[in-house]
């Protein structure tokens, strides 16, 4: 195997290639053939966030069948990020092995750091006879005959953010595709593609599974005028865009790169295409293109029911088949038990929908029989809204607290007529009592309660209803404790700004802190401030910059898809 790095081919990019020559005088079959990259994508346990923003990247890949490329983004948004793009041979899938250190359960905060470092796979990538519910990528391996040498090749250069990098892309020869992931049954769908001079579309395929079979609807390629106007989807869609020509140019202003004077511009004429469709089944859809060049590029886009629709059905099997009656152990839990507060989610998904849709009360009594006899014993010590029991071994997690409150505010928003075990008042003072638990460093005897009690959450989403509503029942004294409370952590966040110190979360610097810090301090006219952390540039470096990277996320979780993801360690007792 060769690995050569050509810097001659173009002035402001590294032509990376790989060569793999079988030099015995038989044929070889390569079941498994990876290719280590030099990038990673590094998160520091560090309380000193502004380490993380300079000094860090994130490595976000897109899979193609010929264009697969990366994406490599410095996080603070300043100066130039790196693309890859494969521009000779097939990648199967991009691996990531996470090496980090959580040590969640030796009560530290923030807890978790590592890297995740990349590999291109360029044949199988899985170990033998594995299996998983993955159809959409790419695992074969290939023959290598007697004296053949077969050749990926790869190109690295810089762009100065998201649409710069998909125009390096066409520099390239990769179309850019653009499309909307979650898309609902039985609606129309557009996917765009532009192709630079050169490239055309040949035909158009989207891939889908029912039950075990794997179907294929052919989608009309719109190109010219007349054919769209007369294509009875885009009549019926009401969609249509005419064939165009496209000059993206770019003033070249380092006369020592550039290789004519400081005038010269670098043009990138494209072409674009419309596949416009409906969807009829729903699950995963794989979009797959063809040119004429016999290269493949292909999205996946998701299909589903009417959000209406799936929240009755998700409301009606949370409590008809995951709730436990009186007999079952733990009695009036809702599986899948977890001691994390976020896994009462369900049950204020199922409040949620009877408060906005149709009242069921026999769903609204489950979770409040959940909230009484289950919630309150596990949480607290007799069910003592001052004593947090410890969950986690030696300690117990304040994030639980904000849940908790969610859980009771919202069986407040409830007539009496639709409670059986106690009022709607009763639940509110429950939720200012556990909001205060939530908020209040003075109220934990330990440090790492005073120090999370005071990092924001997602509370902001509902904490302003539950004021409002404190005041409006005459509960004066919680409502101006929990008020000048609020007051205080937005002052010190706002304060604290500049080192984006409430970016921290009880892992680490990540979107889980930008979003509900930007949302808390928009919610409490902090504008200013609330500017600086709602930055969309720097929470796009943390979550990529479409739906095609939603795999790159394996310090949360293990999936079963492709790309695979490799994990050193897997947490199970949360």
């Amino acid at each position: 195997m060769k690995i050569i790095y050509d810097l001659s081919v173009d002035a402001e990019a590294l032509f990376w290639k790989i060569e793999l020559e079988n030099n015995i005088q038989k044929k070889i079959q390569i079941t498994d053939f990876g290719i280590w990259v030099s990038f990673a994508y590094v998160m520091f346990r560090d309380k000193n966030v502004l380490r993380n923003i300079h000094n860090s990247a994130a490595v976000f890949p897109s899979i193609s069948t010929d264009y697969t490329k990366l994406s490599m983004v410095r996080r603070d948004g300043t100066g130039t990020n790196l693309g890859l793009y494969q521009v000779k041979g097939k990648t199967k899938s991009v691996g990531t092995y996470c090496d980090y250190e959580n040590l969640f359960f030796e009560n530290v905060s923030p807890s978790l750091d590592g890297m995740l470092f990349h590999k291109l796979y360029l044949a199988g990538g899985y170990p033998q006879d594995f299996k998983n519910n993955d159809w959409i990528y790419e695992k074969d391996g290939f023959i290598l005959e007697a004296g053949e040498t077969k050749t990926w090749e790869y190109v690295i250069s810089v762009n100065q953010g998201e649409n710069d990098f998909y125009q390096e892309g066409l520099k390239w020869k990769h179309p850019r595709v653009e499309y909307t992931p979650l898309n609902i049954i039985g609606e129309g769908t557009r996917v765009s593609v532009e192709v630079p001079e050169g490239l055309e579309i040949a035909s158009a395929e989207a891939h889908y599974k029912e039950g075990n079979l794997i179907k294929k609807l052919s989608i009309p390629v719109c190109k010219d005028p007349a054919v769209c106007k007369e294509s009875a989807v885009c009549k019926e869609l009401a969609v249509y865009e005419e064939k165009a020509i496209c000059e993206d140019t770019k003033i070249c202003t380092d006369t020592k790169r550039c290789k004519n004077t400081e005038n010269c511009k670098v043009s990138v004429k494209t072409e674009k295409y419309n596949l416009i469709f409906k969807l009829a089944a729903m699950g995963e859809h794989k979009v797959v293109i063809r040119f004429t060049d016999n290269t493949e590029d292909f999205v996946v886009l998701n299909v589903m029911d009417k959000i209406d629709k799936v929240i009755e059905e998700r409301v009606e099997y949370i409590c008809d088949s995951l709730y436990h009656n009186e007999n079952e152990n733990p009695p009036y839990a809702f599986e899948p038990v977890s001691n994390q507060g976020e896994s009462l989610g369900k049950a204020n998904l199922v409040l949620q929908k009877n408060i906005f849709g149709k009242l069921d009360a026999s769903q609204v009594q489950k979770v409040e029989k959940c909230a009484v006899n289950y919630v309150r014993s596990k949480w607290f010590i007799d069910g003592d809204f001052r004593k947090p029991r410890k969950l986690y071994g030696d300690f117990y997690r304040c994030m639980d607290f904000e849940y908790i409150t969610h859980l009771f505010y919202l069986l407040s928003e409830f007539d009496d007529s639709a409670l059986a075990l106690n009022t709607a008042d009763t639940y509110l003072e429950w939720a200012a009592d556990v909001f205060e638990l939530r908020v209040n460093p003075d109220l934990h005897e330990e440090e790492r309660g005073k120090e999370e009690a005071q990092m924001l959450g997602v509370y902001f989403l509902y904490f302003k209803r539950l004021l409002d509503k404190l005041k409006a029942k005459g509960m004066t004294e919680k409502y101006n404790k929990i008020q000048s409370l609020w007051e205080k952590v937005m002052d010190r966040v706002a304060a604290e700004t500049e080192t984006y110190k409430a970016a921290i979360t009880e892992h680490f610097y990540d979107n889980a802190g930008f979003g509900p810090t930007a949302g808390a301090l928009c919610e409490s006219g902090r504008g200013e401030s609330a500017e600086k952390y709602g930055d969309l540039g720097k929470i796009s470096k943390l979550v990529g910059f479409n739906s095609e990277i939603y795999f790159s996320n394996c310090f949360k979780k293990y999936m079963e898809i492709s790309p695979k993801n490799y994990r050193k360690k897997y947490e199970n007792k949360i």
